[in-house]
């Protein structure tokens, strides 16, 4: 299957190594590994550059932007940069993978044998793995959600859903509108390691504050959204986490602010959570 990786990188210098030598080492190798350097300020461009002279299926290409690192719209203002200056025709899948990851070599063939085995899988990707007291362990995450730093797409599913939007919570915005298109999505059975947790270089009052605005401009509803915060109060800093969510989503509900969504998506992303939240599912 013809397919190729775009992977953002800022100041990943301790990781690129690790991450490249996985993807060479792949049973089934990309057609293209675009490397798009998001401004980094540390060593990443020199080591993209060693690689793509060795390799010519490893392009680095530089990205002018903000110069620190921020969720949501920086990462995918990168990877729709890199998107930019590659073809996709005749392109089976396309992957947004992470620079901080170290792939099994047999990954991308068993992301292959998911799209091959079943027409309806527009989203796929494996389990991520976190370092924690000195043992990995899989991080679960809900059964229909793919990570965002490991995420591969059919590229019929990629075009129907517009490509990936930059903003906060656009993982799982992209799952809402493939399932709204009557795509699936599904996680092999295959563990990558994550060398740096997403959550640990931000304030998590802060974070918690914009993902509440974020949960309102991609269509959640009040009901949900109070939900949610509730459901925060289980993570440090508990109740402080919990209002930040909350106050965040009611700052733009009272302003009536445009969303990123059409009515129509709106309510599927509802009923979709609402269902899930009737059956007491987490994950």
């Amino acid at each position: 299957m013809k397919h190729i990786v775009i992977t953002p990188v800022y100041n990943e210098e301790f990781f690129l190594n690790t991450y490249i030598h996985s993807i060479i080492n792949q049973s089934l190798r990309p057609n293209e590994l675009i490397l798009v350097d998001d401004n980094s300020s540390d060593n990443s461009s020199l080591i993209i550059q060693e690689f793509a002279e060795h390799y010519p299926w490893i392009s680095y290409i530089f990205h002018q932007s903000m110069n620190h690192k921020a969720q949501g719209g920086k990462v995918i203002n990168a990877f729709n940069y890199g998107l930019e200056q590659t073809d996709l025709n005749d392109v089976d899948f396309i992957s947004k993978i992470d620079a901080d990851l170290e792939l099994p070599p047999n990954y991308f063939m068993k992301i292959g044998q998911a799209f091959k085995e079943d027409s309806k899988v527009g989203i796929c990707g494996g389990i991520i793995q976190e370092l924690q007291e000195n043992q990995w362990i899989n991080i679960r995450a809900a059964s229909y959600h793919i990570r965002g730093a490991l995420k591969s797409y059919r590229r019929e599913c990629f075009e129907q859903i517009g490509g990936l939007i930059p903003v906060l919570g656009w993982d799982g915005l992209d799952e809402m509108k493939a399932m709204h298109k009557k795509w699936t999505t599904k996680t092999i059975d295959s563990s990558v390691k994550h060398f740096r947790p997403a959550s640990k270089d931000y304030d998590p009052v802060k974070l918690n504050y914009e993902r509440g605005a974020a949960n309102f401009l991609n269509g959640g509803n009040l009901f949900l959204a109070i939900i949610r915060s509730i459901v925060k109060c289980k993570k440090k800093p508990f109740i402080k986490v919990a209002f930040s969510f909350a106050n965040g989503y009611l700052a733009l509900y009272l302003k009536k602010d445009e969303r990123n969504v059409d009515p129509a998506l709106a309510k599927f992303i509802n009923q979709f959570h609402f269902k899930r939240l009737l059956k007491l599912r987490r994950y």
